[in-house]
């Protein structure tokens, strides 16, 4: 059993840092875009102009 904790602690501290490493990566203000696929669902990068309410023009 102290086999197995050992290893759920060491799975634990690897996902620790794992976890502080992509929320750096992600808080960069220059990297942002390259590693975060929500400016691409929020429409950022895109140039193309659609209409955001189409329902109320009919």
């Amino acid at each position: 059993m102290k086999k197995v904790e050992k290893y759920i602690i060491k799975f634990l501290i690897l996902h620790f840092i794992f976890l502080i490493i992509g929320q750096c990566l992600i808080s960069n203000k220059q990297l942002a875009p390259f590693v975060s696929k929500m400016i691409y669902y929020e429409g950022v990068m895109r140039d193309e102009h659609t209409e955001i309410i189409e329902t109320m023009n009919r």
